[in-house]
């Protein structure tokens, strides 16, 4: 028993000293595979860094590494593209990388494309990695060659030609030179059936875009036809036969006959049509819910026992994931599987829907938006908000908000799966915003300031919802506008809307017309070019004697109700002009000498208040609406003595018949008045004179109201050259006008019935109009003296019935994309002194 034990004891030893030896070469072969990496170093390193090279490597410095981290990284470097071959070197702990780079690409271009588009051919080559500065590889072009070539036989292009030329310039890179003879295109002669049964040749031919226009179509139209045009053709064949039931329909055999030089070609469809086949049923899963019952019903109805239609698949489907996506059942499928009997004729369709949770609303956003529209604005007035369940009938009618507000051109949406929540999804709204840019013209022409000429641009939406800017510009042959005006329609969010402007005018008062004729006679020049001398010798014309002013304004208007509002306003300006003294123009006037003038300056601050009502009675036209506007500004000159200005705007619009054929009244009144605050100054500061919208029609709006005897320096000596024509206009010279300088109360009024364009219907008409008016006003002047020591005042001017202008007339008006343009036909009537007539008078623009 003991020498048993022993003996055990002596084989339990020796396994145990066998088992630590085994462990010992273990840890000693481990030891020698594994290593301190003390350097890596790369050699033959062209285009690469080291820095970008060492990132693709598995290890650094100091780290412990193997020999598999080692071919790990050769791998990677290989892998990368751009390198041809990498050796390492292991020497000391430290790892060499001997690397060949392929060569750089310098240059690529081609030549010869005129079927392919230059953007297409550069997407190909891009897709391949041929371009500039990346690394060169001769697959990529045999790649490229091979997508070209089967792009240009899409094109029914089956001779082209793609010779790649590669040149080294130097010997790490690589120019490529692509020549392209794409040749004549095979032209498809004919397009043949065979086979058809059931329905015939002309029936099916129908159905080709290659016997759209004739069943003989023209070598043009055969140059044209491509691969697409033959792919859609043969799928519209397939659809006609499944939308007739003809389930088993197939092209069989397709024979393409070439010319022997490749250039026509005729192609022969086999078809075999089969059977009709039947709808017998249709079945839904057990677990399907009860609201879909009532689809199911109209399927039955609508298919059930009629010919197989393979629209009825897709419709079915739409209705049901619709039906899904309206209660918010996004993660939900659905699945509409046929099961044929190819010997009976029929198929029966077994619908799976698998219902899950609805699904809540995580996020809404926009794609495509402007940085300068408030996406949080927009989001408030969503139906469908953040944290519920998704309704498809919510999100339609945000899409119709979003319409309506005119700041899109295009709006879709989608939806983004929550990365932490299966059950909650993003809402995208994919716009294009709308930047509305437009511009109006207007021209015009009467015979004392000749052409004029009005232009206006503007942008909305750029600088914010609604917000928008725009520039007019103003010229006739002696005066000159600029404007600039900025709209903002939410004033810091406040609900009161913003405009500010600053503006730039200038007015000849020299100016004469009959030194343009003078000119105009001089140089031989016709009568049919002396409006355009006119207009261009007035743009360049410089005078002395000019007034002009500039300034800026901003105005702040609150909404009080749908139809009220308070305006409230603050401006500066300031104003430059020649004045002629009138008691130095008495003493110049005995000996005919030219009179002295001086140079008046003034600057002035204007506060505004104004009271707004506006309705709009009918939506035919855009001036159909009853509105009050009543104003007042105090003006602070900062020379001149302080004066109010008072204005009445008033349109009322009676409705004479409402119904098939509208008919309206409209009645306009415009009227102000400027009052002193000191009664005896002669302050004609910003004194009131007619322009296109507030006049008498008929007569040049230039002309209306007080006029006054003024100095006109007609010739300019210098552009005279003989003695001859210096005498011809001698007693031009020095010489006195009556020239309109505006007065301090004003009354424009209009009466007119208006009424739709006949004979054009609907949706047109409401852009047309037509009426007959009559206009009534004029510009008065009220001045007063002293007439007594104490210091009352009577009025040295009166306003008396016959100084009021009178015209009557017919107008027509068209709402065009470019804006208003009115067309207008008045006759003055009574006295209207020395007025020019303006019978015929064009507005572009609004």
């Amino acid at each position: 028993m003991y020498s048993f034990k022993k003996i055990s004891n002596h084989i339990n030893i020796r396994n145990l000293f066998f088992t630590l030896l085994f462990i010992c070469n273990i840890q000693n072969v481990y030891a020698s595979d594994y290593f301190v990496c003390e350097g890596i170093h790369f050699k033959g390193l062209q285009h690469v860094s080291v820095p970008e090279a060492k990132s693709y490597l598995s290890f650094d410095v100091r780290d412990t590494i193997s020999q598999e981290e080692i071919d790990s990284s050769v791998k990677k470097l290989e892998e990368s593209g751009k390198f041809k071959n990498v050796k390492v070197i292991h020497e000391d702990q430290k790892i060499t990388f001997e690397v060949e780079e392929y060569p750089i690409i310098s240059s690529v271009s081609f030549q010869g494309n005129t079927i392919v588009s230059t953007e297409n051919i550069q997407k190909v080559l891009y897709k391949y990695g041929i371009y500039e500065e990346n690394f060169f590889h001769e697959d990529n072009l045999k790649e490229f060659k091979g997508q070209m070539l089967d792009f240009y036989s899409r094109l029914l292009r089956n001779k082209v030609d793609i010779e790649i030329v590669i040149t080294e310039p130097c010997k790490f890179e690589k120019v490529i030179k692509i020549y392209i003879t794409e040749n004549d295109p095979t032209v498809i002669e004919k397009i043949s059936i065979k086979g058809n049964k059931e329905f015939n040749l002309d029936r099916l031919y129908e159905l080709f875009y290659f016997y759209k226009f004739s069943l003989y179509p023209s070598e043009q139209f055969k140059k044209n036809y491509t691969y697409e045009d033959l792919s859609n053709d043969v799928n519209n064949l397939y659809n006609f036969y499944y939308m007739n039931g003809y389930a088993e329909f197939s092209i069989i055999d397709t024979n393409c006959q070439y010319s022997k030089d490749k250039k026509k070609l005729n192609i022969i469809l086999t078809v075999s049509e089969g059977q009709q086949f039947y709808i017998t049923d249709i079945v839904m899963n057990e677990d399907t819910p009860l609201f879909f019952e009532k689809e199911k019903e109209q399927f039955y109805t609508d298919y059930v026992n009629h010919i197989y239609d393979i629209r009825f698949v897709e419709n079915m489907k739409m209705v049901f994931l619709k039906k899904l996506l309206d209660e918010g059942y996004l993660n939900s499928y659905v699945s509409i599987k046929p099961h044929i009997n190819f010997s009976r004729k029929i198929i029966k369709f077994i619908i799976e829907v698998q219902k899950n949770k609805p699904c809540t609303l995580s996020k809404i956003s926009f794609e495509g938006n402007s940085p300068s529209i408030n996406e949080n604005d927009l989001i408030q007035h969503f139906t469908q908000k953040v944290n519920t369940i998704i309704h498809r009938n919510d999100i339609l009618k945000d899409i119709e908000y979003l319409k309506k507000t005119e700041l899109f051109d295009k709006v879709t949406f989608s939806f983004q799966p929550s990365p932490d929540n299966k059950d909650q999804f993003e809402l995208i709204y994919h716009v294009k915003v709308r930047h509305d840019n437009s511009f109006n013209f207007g021209v015009g022409y009467n015979g004392k300031n000749k052409l004029s000429y009005h232009f206006e641009v503007s942008n909305k939406n750029t600088l914010g919802k609604d917000n928008t800017i725009s520039l007019n510009l103003s010229k006739s042959i002696n005066q000159n506008a600029i404007k600039l005006l900025y709209f903002n329609p939410d004033f810091f969010k406040t609900g009161c809307s913003m405009n500010m402007d600053m503006f730039f005018n200038t007015t000849n008062k020299n100016f004469s017309p009959d030194k343009i004729n003078y000119l105009n006679v001089r140089n031989g020049l016709s009568n049919n070019l002396r409006q355009l001398v006119d207009t261009f010798f007035a743009f360049y014309h410089h005078n002395d004697s000019m007034m002009f002013n500039y300034g800026s304004s901003a105005r702040i208007n609150y909404k009080i109700s749908p139809y009220y509002s308070f305006n409230s306003a603050i401006g500066f300006s300031h104003d430059e002009d020649d004045l002629s003294s009138e008691s130095l123009m008495q003493e110049n006037l005995k000996d005919g000498s030219i009179p002295s003038f001086k140079k008046i300056k003034n600057n002035s601050i204007n506060f505004s208040n104004s009271f707004l009502y506006q309705k709009q009675i009918d939506n035919s036209f855009y001036n159909l609406v009853d509105d009050v506007k009543f104003s007042a500004d105090y003006v602070v000159p900062f020379k001149k003595d302080n004066y109010f200005r008072f204005f009445l705007d008033f349109n009322k619009c009676f409705p004479i018949f409402n119904e098939k054929y509208k008919c309206f009244l409209l009645f306009h009144c415009n009227s102000g008045m400027k009052y002193l605050e000191n009664r005896t100054s002669l302050n004609s500061h910003d004194d009131f004179y007619a322009n296109q919208n507030c006049c008498v029609r008929g007569y040049n709006f230039k002309d209306i109201g007080p006029t006054s005897v003024q100095y006109v320096n007609h010739t300019d000596d210098s552009v005279i050259e003989s003695s001859s024509e210096k005498s011809n206009l001698n007693k031009k010279k020095n010489a006195f006008e009556r020239v309109t300088v505006g007065g301090n109360i004003y009354c424009m009024n209009t009466i007119e019935l208006v009424t739709p364009m006949p004979f054009i219907n609907e949706p047109y008409a409401k852009n047309f109009q037509i009426s007959a008016f009559c206009d009534f006003g004029n510009i008065w002047k009220k001045v007063y003296i002293p007439s007594d020591p104490i210091n009352h005042y009577k009025s040295m001017s009166y306003i008396k019935p016959n100084d009021i202008r009178y015209s009557c007339g017919l107008s027509v008006k068209w709402c065009s994309p470019f804006g208003v343009i009115s067309c207008s036909y008045a006759i003055p009537l009574g006295e209207h002194n020395a007025e020019e007539v303006n019978h015929f008078q064009v507005n572009f623009g609004s």
